[in-house]
């Protein structure tokens, strides 16, 4: 009879159907288990599995099983995976149900979560071992911000007294005698407070990280001078192999070579006399000892020093380029700056003077540390690091809790910190329990959490070392199609050939394909493209361009390609509805764009949005504090705390929030400034109902503190109104999260109005980094874009990833005081006055860089890897750069363009191919904002149709066939396009249509939609090519009448009435024939069940045929109508010249005959024929053109 574990095992071979390697991982005993999983591998559910074996089959109970994930988010996923996998066994496994369904009934009381909210549990549920408030809780921002403030004031006014009172015995002391120093406050001179405190609030984090404290970084301050000679003895080891070989280099190949001793010393150049020297000194191999003095010799004071001679030195660079792979000077500056500053370390060539400057800085910033540690106890608070470590300290104290856990299961181990790990150490003695890690090296990418990789492969070999098979490997992915496979595995097989990093040996771990699923044949039928480099051609001859401009081209051949995609009906893999996969058309929710930062959203924003039409989500954007709506609740706060303070009252009027239009707002605004009336008063005086609801606001903030009136504000819908209909989701997102900002200042600090507008305030002077609420619906179809940094976890169809030509970050210039976990903390320069014994230069910075610069490049290249592999069905890799004269691209060194591009060369793929200068033209043509012709894809085949067709080419086709050809294919203006009386262009009404998609139609705002007037107009920036337009007056002034005119209409007051009235509605409608029908609706609007819709003409409607204008707005009404449904349609002109509105015919017609026209003028205008329409020939704008309008207009002369 079989055991429950071998029935248990044959349901996950048979009926779960998982890999060997998972089954194994699941089933795997013994007091340390790695699993070291892939990419898609499916970690999550064995994990699951995991827990269920541990809880059905060994009958752990719940509360003995503890499991930590890396975000809360991953925590309830985890949860509700179990959840229906213990459903599954109480329902499927006859020997597991009573378990199972015991479990599924406690399973809320389960230890799932990350190890903060682990570590503030067992806080709360055991504060009497250590001294801990049972109230405590997390510390706000704005206390936190408060402290610092407050200590940053202190040291720069240098009254340090009440704050060293705050601390006790000897911490009190210490804080006495360093801040009375004036060696201290010449480090406040020299680096400023403001520095001081910010390489404190800084280093607090990375220090707790290593479960230090601030005593044992008071001890690394007073042993400095030996933690410096350990690190020199490490620098040692790691280096000369490196400079042995070095020596092996010069010495026996390349000098030897060149001529030897006796050709250098029979040159008069002073390279070659350098080299002579250098080869007499040192001509036999230098001991250990000798090699740092034969570096500094060879790139600091002799032979690399000077570059400049003759013939001799072309022979040493010509061979230094064979042997080493790089010519002299790129040799010098490759590895001057590591090499010189270890050599220097490690003679021990450091100033005592810096030695010294050091640890009294590691002193500052433990003081800094315990008097931060005082506050928050005195406040009943901790920081997300405090809630670790004193975790530690409770597990540590109570005897109950090491053993308390039997089993702890970790998932994402690779981002772990030293602190986190020692504490998992603690809640698992040795023989006391089991712990399951599963992570991936190749995926930790959050140094900038201080996650340190090397603790995973510590772990993964103490696991291999007391059994080879408690170290498991997950490589078969269920994510990727086969051929993106393969290009992530080639690449990063040639970018890891040597290994993951440096100083870690460990080998790239290939992903493999499930071949054995029976459905991984028909999941290769997916028909987008699986992979791509995507680089913008250079000019003929090579431009100058800036790295902006080679961006956006970046960018547009990347919106191009999605675009495509999605109208070609390229498909991607995905569930059928009915349990299971199939491939179905791409939409764009599919894709994903993924940026190194987020500074590359603007320059896709123009792109994909304005410029495209592209739909498209910014996730997870910072710039909260820059928001037009954050600035605008700020604003609100300033006023209602001293509404007798103008310039605060001016700007809450001048909101949006205030309730009054611009123009009123600028009026009252305008006679306060004139006879200084005061503001309140001439708002009660003037507008009374804002006046009432203004008081009542600040009447609530003072009462209840600064989130109720904001609270107020957003129940009243007049807030959201002020905004653009697709705005409004992220006003009200935006909004909320303000409530829950000043909800935080109430907490912490109070409830004064004016304290929590002036801590919004510093928050956005200083620019404070704060992620912007999400507003993406679940269904919403837009591209959806993010940093890879968010992107992790997460997969989609299409991956684009861009900014490949980004060069990694190293240590910011100007940045003057940085904490390092090698060196404790590293300075720029001396304070003044320190240094006029003729100290060397500073060390300690080039030692950080060494190391800190090495990580950094590593964590980039998995950085990449992360991003590579979000790809289910197409991998799109997008970069831009310079080009030189010849057209080769000019790589920033340790890019990822440069990466890839070594390896699609050494692959034997070659560069991609630069974009064909006739797609280059059409794309310009396309991008133009007034182009002369439309550009109209037509497709390879005979008998095809056109890609997509839009209002103006069905329109013409229909008009006549002929018309459409000169006009498509050869990019002719039409006549009745052209505005009359001289006055402007199609360019003239691209400017339009740029005012009206902005301006709300109101006469009293449209001065302030001048972009070029003082101050900026609204802030919106007019495009470069509209500026000509809007600055010649006689094309400015007749448009501003026009508009002026407009505004005053009764047309113009009913769109601003109407219902969802939207402007510049871009629209991609797919007919059930498959024609693709595109555009761009001026207007529209809804009163009641019916909808308007509305044609803005600035040229000479009199002279267009009726008929061309009636089957554009037809061609509108249809995707209107597949928008809104069956409601009644009203559909005319709008002469912005004459001002008036222009009906079109209205004979019968059926919307499926139209649908089907549609889609027989798509294939026509693909394929012909063009034949001319004779009857049309009397108001064809080109009867002088063609041949036939030559001889009607002979016959009717």
């Amino acid at each position: 009879m079989a055991t429950v574990a071998e029935i248990f095992k044959r349901y996950l071979e048979e009926k779960a159907r998982l890999e060997p390697e998972q089954v194994k991982a699941v089933m795997r005993d013994g007091p340390l288990v790695v699993v070291s999983a892939g990419a898609g591998t499916g970690k999550t559910l064995t994990l699951s599995w995991r827990f269920l074996r541990l809880v059905v089959v060994d009958g752990v109970p719940l509360e003995r099983i503890l499991t930590i994930t890396f975000t809360e988010k991953a925590a309830l996923e985890m949860r509700e995976r179990i959840r229906g996998l213990l459903g599954e066994a109480r329902d499927g496994i006859p020997a597991f149900s009573e378990r199972a369904g015991d479990a599924l009934s406690r399973l809320d009381e389960a230890y799932i979560s990350t190890i903060h909210a682990f570590s503030m549990r067992i806080l709360k549920e055991s504060g009497l071992s250590v001294d801990v408030d049972p109230g405590i809780r997390l510390i706000t921002p704005p206390e936190e911000n408060s402290f610092w403030q407050r200590l940053e004031r202190s040291m720069d006014r240098e009254e340090m007294g009440p704050l060293a009172g705050t601390l006790s015995g000897k911490w009190r002391e210490r804080a006495r005698e360093v801040f009375s120093s004036r060696r201290t406050y010449d480090l406040v001179d020299a680096f400023g407070a403001g520095g001081i405190v910010g390489a404190s609030s800084s280093a607090i984090p990375l220090f707790e990280s290593k479960n230090l404290d601030p005593e044992a970084l008071w001890e690394w301050a007073e042993g400095l001078p030996e933690r410096d000679g350990e690190l020199a003895r490490r620098l040692r080891e790691e280096y000369t192999p490196l400079w042995r070989r070095a020596w092996v280099d010069w010495m026996e190949d390349i000098l030897p070579g060149a001529g030897g001793l006796e050709r250098f010393l029979g040159d008069n150049k002073q390279f070659s006399a350098r080299v002579a020297d250098f080869m007499r000194t040192w001509d036999k191999e230098p001991g250990d000892e000798d090699l740092p003095r034969f570096v500094i010799d060879l790139l600091d004071e002799g032979l690399l020093k000077d570059l400049r001679g003759g013939k001799s030195k072309e022979d040493v660079n010509e061979l230094a380029l064979t042997v080493t792979g790089q010519d002299l000077g790129e040799y010098r500056e490759d590895h001057r700056k590591a090499w010189s500053a270890a050599a220097r370390w490690v003679t021990g060539d450091v100033s005592p003077l810096e030695t010294e400057m050091r640890a009294l800085l590691l002193k500052i910033i433990a003081l800094s540390w315990e008097l931060f540690r005082a506050a928050k106890s005195a406040g009943g608070t901790l920081s997300f690091d405090d809630m670790i470590s004193r975790a530690l300290q409770v597990v540590t104290a109570e005897p109950s809790l090491p053993g308390k856990f039997l089993h702890v299961i970790v998932d994402e181990f690779q981002d772990t910190n030293a602190l986190q790990d020692d504490l998992l150490s603690a809640l698992v003695p040795q023989g006391r329990g089991s712990l399951f890690l599963v992570g991936d090296l190749q995926q930790s990418i959050y140094r900038f959490r201080h996650a340190e990789p090397a603790i995973f492969l510590k772990r993964a070999m103490e696991a291999f070392q007391g059994d080879p098979g408690s170290l498991v490997n997950l490589d078969v992915t269920f994510r990727s199609r086969q051929a993106v496979m393969d290009a992530v595995n080639s690449l990063f097989g040639h970018v890891w050939r040597e290994g993951v990093t440096k100083a870690l040996e460990s080998k790239f771990s290939r992903l493999a394909p499930p071949s054995s699923r029976d459905w991984w044949p028909k999941r290769q039928e997916t028909t987008v493209k699986p992979f791509e480099i995507v680089i913008p051609a250079g000019e003929e001859p090579p431009a100058k361009a800036k790295i902006g401009e080679i961006r956006l081209s970046a960018m547009r051949l990347l919106a191009d390609r999605i675009v495509g995609a999605v109208d070609s009906g390229a498909t991607v893999w995905d569930t059928d509805g009915e349990g299971s996969f199939a491939p179905r058309p791409a939409r764009f929710r599919d894709f994903a764009v993924l940026v190194p930062s987020r500074t590359f959203y603007d320059q896709i924003e123009q792109v994909f949005i304005d410029e495209r039409g592209i739909p498209t989500y910014f996730e997870g954007n910072r710039n909260y504090f820059g928001r037009g709506e954050v600035r605008d609740a700020v604003r609100l706060l300033e006023a209602l705390a001293d509404p007798g303070d103008p310039l605060a009252m001016a700007s809450f009027l001048a909101s949006p929030l205030s309730g009054l239009s611009p123009g009123v707002s600028a009026r009252l605004i305008a006679r306060s400034r004139a006879d200084g009336s005061d503001l309140p008063a001439l708002l009660a005086e003037e507008h009374p109902l804002e006046a009432s609801r203004f008081e009542r606001l600040r009447r609530e903030g003072l009462a209840a503190g600064p989130s109720r009136p904001l609270a107020t504000l957003l129940e009243d819908d007049s807030a959201l109104l002020s905004s653009e209909g697709w705005k409004r989701p992220r006003v009200a997102a935006n909004l909320r999260r303000a409530i829950d900002l000043a909800r935080e200042y109430e907490e912490g600090l109070g409830m004064s109005l004016a304290g929590c507008a002036g801590y919004l305030r510093d928050m956005t002077r200083r620019g404070i980094e704060t992620r912007e609420a999400d507003t993406l619906g679940e269904d919403d179809d837009m591209v959806r874009v993010m940093t890879v940094h968010a992107a992790k976890g997460l997969e989609f169809p299409v991956v684009a990833v861009t900014g490949l030509e980004l060069a990694p970050r190293t240590r910011e210039q100007g940045v003057r005081l940085v904490a390092s976990p090698h060196l404790g903390i590293a300075a720029t320069a001396l304070p003044e006055g320190w240094g006029e014994g003729g100290e060397g230069e500073l060390l300690a910075g080039a030692i950080h860089d060494l190391f800190e610069n090495r990580e950094t490049l590593e964590e980039k290249q998995r950085l990449l890897y992360v991003a590579c592999t979000r790809a289910r069905d197409s991998l799109i890799l997008c970069g831009a750069s310079p080009r030189t004269e010849e057209g080769e691209l000019r790589l920033n060194k340790h890019s990822w363009l440069e990466t890839v591009m070594d390896w699609a060369e050494s692959d034997g793929a070659g560069p991609p191919e630069p974009e064909p200068p006739a797609e280059r033209a059409a794309r310009r043509r396309k991008a133009a904002p007034a182009p002369k012709g439309e550009n109209i894809s037509l497709p390879p085949e005979k008998g095809g149709a056109l890609e997509k067709i839009s209002a103006t080419a069905y329109a013409l086709l229909r008009f006549c066939p002929y018309a459409f050809r000169m006009r498509h294919r050869q990019g002719l203006d039409i006549s009745w396009e052209m505005p009359s009386d001289d006055v402007g262009g199609a360019d003239l009404g691209s400017l339009a249509h740029w005012l009206l998609r902005r301006w709300d139609l109101r006469p009293e705002t449209l001065s302030l939609y001048d972009p070029l007037r003082d101050g900026g107009g609204l802030g919106e920036l007019l495009p470069a090519d509209l500026r000509p337009v809007w600055a010649d007056p006689a094309k400015r002034v007749p448009l501003m009448g026009w508009l002026e005119r407009f505004a005053s209409s009764p047309l113009a007051e009913r769109i601003r009435n109407g219902e969802d009235t939207r402007k510049e509605v871009p629209f991609r409608v797919r007919l059930d024939n498959g024609a693709l029908m595109v555009g761009v609706i001026d207007v529209i609007w809804r009163e009641g069940e019916k909808t308007f819709i509305r044609d803005y003409k600035i040229g000479r409607v009199e002279n267009a045929p009726g008929e061309l204008y009636r089957s554009q707005l037809l061609f509108y009404a249809l995707a209107a109508r597949k928008h809104f449904g069956g409601s009644p349609l009203d559909l005319a002109l709008l002469s912005l010249k004459e001002n008036r509105e222009i009906p079109v015919g209205k004979d019968p017609f059926s919307w499926e005959d139209l649908e089907e026209d549609i889609a027989s003028a798509a294939r026509q205008g693909a394929s012909g024929p063009f034949e001319p329409s004779l009857k049309r020939c009397p108001l064809c704008p080109w009867k002088g053109e063609c041949l036939l309008g030559r001889e009607w207009t002979k016959g009717a002369m």
